[in-house]
């Protein structure tokens, strides 16, 4: 895995933060390929679902107008018929699931990292009202994706 995604050494004391240094030692490879990228957005595995959910969306969608519901005649119904199926879609669930669990994989590996470099962070979030908006943003905090990049060793 290390030829792949190489780790360098921090240059932390060991002591500076012994939970830190041994969870960042102890990092998946899909935990840090999630970080092979500027933002979860651009990152391939996120993309891959991401993708695959939107297609799946379209589907219920195309399947709402070809039952006859249209858009147009009512907007109010029309997305009432869309979020019934996709509740009854178990695939789309599982979807979400999925970009979830990559989004909070990906928030931890950047919270590790900017633990072990000090950096601080004091945004909530950045694509959410309220946060630092910033259309280049991973949602993850702050803007210091490029730095826990370097850090990890890993390059888009």
């Amino acid at each position: 895995m290390d030829q792949f995604f190489p780790v360098p050494v921090l240059g932390v004391p060991e002591a500076a933060n012994p939970p830190l240094v041994e969870a960042f030692r102890h990092l998946t490879f899909e935990e840090k390929a999630l970080m092979s990228s500027a933002t979860i957005e651009r990152n391939k595995l996120y993309h891959e679902v991401s993708c695959k959910l939107r297609e799946l969306k379209s589907e219920v969608v195309n399947k709402v107008i070809r039952d006859g519901v249209s858009p147009a005649l009512g907007t109010e119904n029309f997305i009432k018929n869309v979020e019934d199926l996709i509740n009854k879609d178990h695939q789309l669930e599982e979807l979400q699931s999925q970009l979830l669990k990559l989004r909070i994989k990906r928030y931890r590996v950047k919270e590790i990292v900017e633990g072990l470099l000090g950096l601080e962070d004091d945004s909530e979030t950045e694509d959410c009202p309220g946060g630092n908006n910033n259309q280049e943003g991973d949602g993850m905090g702050s803007n210091n994706s490029q730095e826990c990049i370097d850090v990890i060793g890993l390059h888009a």
